[in-house]
């Protein structure tokens, strides 16, 4: 049948109806297929997981050593705050033939301001010029003074006689001793035995035992 002639069948009223079912079958199948191509219509945005804090390292402090003595060269370095002193060394250019490392503790922390000292060999460097010094190095220094000490003595050394200067010769006597036995050699007038010795403020058995071969009276 012709739909021409269908449609003029129609009353007005029933052409309006149809164009109104026709427009919203249209509007029905336009949303439907958007539907199908498009999705759901609705914008869905995804969350991007936090970023991780950046955790920004300060730079190590640095500090300024003086390396001296029996290295390569000599100078001030600026190193790291933990370096320890046998670093200090490395950038010295390491020790020389001549070098003792027996008085250094090498594992030793360096401190701003230090002043690494290398002895030579057959060196007594003082214990205050030496950064790291063991206890085993400390009494290895003291014991090889008192055997240079000993071996300046030549024969034996009237405490009734003797002056501050050569009373500190003798092993274990250091200036304060030696004056400290003047004065009391006045107050006495002069030693009677050895062991008179042992009423010296600072002189002990084990002291008096180290220095009674190289007295007399």
């Amino acid at each position: 049948m012709d739909s021409t002639n269908w449609l003029s069948r129609l009353t007005p009223r029933e052409r309006a109806s149809v164009g109104i079912f026709l427009a919203l079958l249209i509007l029905g199948s336009g949303i439907l297929a958007g539907r199908l191509w498009g999705g759901s219509g609705e914008v869905v945005v995804e969350e991007a997981p936090p970023a991780e804090p950046v955790v920004s390292s300060a730079e190590e402090e640095e500090i300024y050593v003086h390396v001296c003595g029996q290295v390569k060269n000599p100078g001030v370095y600026k190193l790291p705050s933990s370096s320890r002193v046998f670093q200090a060394l490395e950038r010295a250019g390491g020790p020389t033939e001549k070098a003792d490392l027996e008085f250094l503790n090498l594992a030793q922390k360096l401190a701003d301001g230090e002043k690494v000292y290398v002895p030579a060999k057959g060196e007594v460097p003082a214990p205050e010029k030496l950064v790291g010094t063991s206890r085993t190095a400390a009494a290895g220094s003291k014991q090889t003074k008192e055997k240079n000490t000993q071996q300046k003595l030549t024969g034996k050394i009237n405490i009734n006689t003797a002056d501050s200067e050569k009373l500190q010769l003798l092993p274990g006597v250091g200036p304060a001793i030696a004056q400290r036995i003047l004065d009391y050699r006045q107050q006495i007038g002069r030693f009677t035995s050895i062991e008179q010795l042992l009423e010296v403020s600072g002189i002990g058995p084990k002291t008096l035992e180290r220095i009674r071969e190289h007295v007399e009276l």
